[in-house]
């Protein structure tokens, strides 16, 4: 895992910049005129259709009384991977996905 800094000093990347600039930077070396449209795929979902998603596959009482342990496990997962970003400067980039292999 690499910081920003780390990064653009061992020249991963060319500057340092957010995804706003990357794409402004991306859509003048294509070419594109202003008023160009950025599309996000997948679309991100809200907590509550997330949920309603979960809760949709659930088919007995034992396992909607399990629900809380993954949730917590899930959680407890994903504060994990936020513990180990320590970038002295707060420079990190990540995906909006996470790849689940079960």
């Amino acid at each position: 895992m690499w910081s920003g800094a780390d990064a653009l000093k061992v020249g991963l990347v060319d500057e340092i910049g957010g995804l706003d600039s990357a794409v402004a930077y991306a859509a003048q070396r294509a070419g594109l005129e202003p008023g160009y449209v950025v599309r996000e795929f997948p679309r991100a979902k809200a907590f509550a259709e997330t949920l309603a998603e979960l809760l949709a596959g659930m088919q007995t009482k034992a396992v909607k009384n399990d629900l809380i342990g993954r949730i917590t496990q899930r959680l407890r997962a994903q504060a994990s991977t936020l513990a180990q970003f320590n970038d002295p400067q707060h420079l990190y980039a990540r995906l909006p996905l996470e790849i689940v292999v079960q």
